[in-house]
C-alpha cells in the first residue's frame, strides 16, 4: 500500500517570511492537482487528462442510459 505525503501548512509564520506570507518554493510544492497525481502515481499529465476524460464520459453514458437517479432507497 503506498503512503502518502502530507504538505506543510504554507500558513506557518516558521518559513522565514516576516510578515508570514505563504511563500513557498515552487519546487516544494506541485501547483496543481494533476501534477500531485501524477508525482504519486508515476503517470504521465496527459495519462492522468485521458483517465479524467474517461471517467467524465463514462458517467454522460450513465446517464444518457438511466437519466439521474434520486439516491439510495431510504434504510427501514
Amino acid at each position: 500500500m503506498r503512503t502518502t505525503k502530507r504538505r506543510r501548512s504554507t500558513n506557518s509564520r516558521s518559513d522565514g517570511c516576516a510578515n508570514g506570507s505563504p511563500e513557498v518554493p515552487e519546487e516544494r510544492f506541485k501547483s496543481t492537482a494533476v501534477d500531485l497525481v501524477a508525482e504519486e502515481t508515476g503517470l504521465t499529465q496527459d495519462q492522468i487528462k485521458l483517465g479524467v476524460l474517461w471517467q467524465n464520459l463514462g458517467a454522460l453514458r450513465w446517464l444518457q442510459r438511466f437519466g439521474k437517479g434520486q439516491g439510495p432507497e431510504p434504510a427501514g
